[in-house]
């Protein structure tokens, strides 16, 4: 469902956060699992190769003005960041469909891994590369998704056919 809305029907709903400052150029990260040792080097280190002046922790209790951050504010943190590093099945569409630059790291921690909803993504939409354990070579700010944005739109119109011919209006 968030993938037949375009990224104008999203902004729309977004809202900035309050408490944050987003004139500035930011990374935002947004872990629903832990992250390890070497995923927050990682950070530190595309943090500083965007020479960005500030990063942003959503769902981290050590950065309250953004734990409780809601749906809306979600949107537009995603939306205006330089770059987006997650390991959420949302945070990568929604940086997909708003042609934001981002990474996808496994998730650690969670019983239930979300990666067959991500392959599914990566694979339908060839944006493969965007996860950190592809193998596949990724400009970190790259975020040229067009062949993506191409097969978006006819699985858009194959629901669109589907749900009239489910609900007789065809």
């Amino acid at each position: 469902p968030t993938l037949m809305l375009d990224k104008n029907d999203w902004r729309k709903i977004a809202s900035a956060p309050k408490k944050v400052n987003t004139s500035k150029k930011y990374v935002l990260t947004y872990f629903l699992g832990g992250r390890s040792e070497e995923t927050n080097k990682r950070i530190q280190s595309y943090v500083n190769e965007v020479s960005a002046e500030c990063i942003y922790h959503m769902n981290d209790m050590d950065f309250p003005e953004l734990y409780v951050a809601d749906p809306a504010e979600f949107l537009y943190l995603i939306d205006k960041a330089e770059l987006v590093l997650t390991d959420s099945f949302h945070a990568c569409v929604f940086s997909f469909l708003f042609g934001k630059a981002f990474i996808c790291f496994d998730r650690i921690g969670k019983e239930s891994s979300m990666n067959s909803r991500m392959e599914t993504l990566f694979s339908i939409f060839d944006i493969r590369r965007k996860y950190i354990n592809s193998g596949l070579s990724n400009e970190l700010l790259e975020c040229n998704y067009e062949t993506g944005y191409k097969t978006l739109e006819v699985e858009r119109e194959k629901l669109r056919k589907f749900l009239k011919k489910s609900m007789h209006l065809d």
